[in-house]
């Protein structure tokens, strides 16, 4: 959302140059030719430009900062998804077609009904116990909706799971399931965070249970182009 705006801002930047660039030519034409530019009527027409110009400024103005506040909100709302992105709900997965900041609801769009309004607690999100059809049960670490894909924690591991893989986890049996996965200790893969950074786990020495293990960890190197 908010680079759009920003797209929008420039292309209204964008008019007002060329309009300003089109204004001094036909200046410097009229003064060229010796004829009296505030009489011709072409400075009836530039005239009317100018007062769309300043329309135009204040759309501008009114459209970018009304636009950020609600790009913000609707953040809030529902981190790193927008409309048209796909979600895991607790009725399925389906496509965000609206996000209503006014009365914190969102719009979305399942194959098997027309729009429901759900309010942000029936999104899933990070911690949710969720069943993939092959993997079996994991944790949600991470929601990636702006890509569709959701980050899980599997008892093999992390994975990176596409949104519309993923159900809600609705046995009798799944706050036993979740602490187990919560008691798998490390895999070899995982992403994890030191206080020199994230990095992914390389080898394990000693029980990955363990509070003992000792962790070989490759770190992401920022690069700068």
């Amino acid at each position: 959302m908010r680079e759009r705006l920003m797209s929008i801002k420039a292309a209204f930047e964008d008019i007002e140059m060329d309009l300003e660039a089109l204004h001094s030519v036909w200046e410097g034409t009229a003064r060229y030719l010796a004829e009296d530019s505030c009489a011709s009527s072409t400075e009836y027409v530039f005239g009317l430009l100018n007062r769309f110009l300043l329309d135009v400024k204040v759309a501008k103005t009114l459209l970018f900062r009304k636009g950020l506040n609600f790009a913000s909100e609707a953040n809030a709302l529902l981190p790193r998804a927008y409309v048209g992105s796909i979600v895991a709900t607790k009725f399925g997965s389906g496509i965000i077609t609206a996000l209503r900041v006014s009365d914190k609801r969102i719009e979305v769009k399942f194959p098997w009904s027309r729009e429901a309004y759900l309010e942000p607690s029936s999104i899933l999100s990070v911690g949710s116990l969720v069943r993939c059809r092959q993997w079996g049960v994991g944790i949600i670490r991470e929601t990636c909706y702006d890509v569709g894909f959701c980050d899980v924690r599997f008892s093999f591991g992390y994975g990176k799971v596409r949104v519309e893989e993923l159900v809600l986890e609705t046995s009798s049996n799944k706050e036993e399931l979740r602490i187990q996965l919560l008691r798998c200790g490390f895999c070899i893969g995982d992403p994890v965070i030191t206080p020199f950074g994230c990095g992914h786990v390389q080898s394990i020495r000693g029980k990955p249970q363990s509070p003992t293990a000792v962790l070989a960890v490759g770190m992401h190197v920022k690069r700068n182009y």
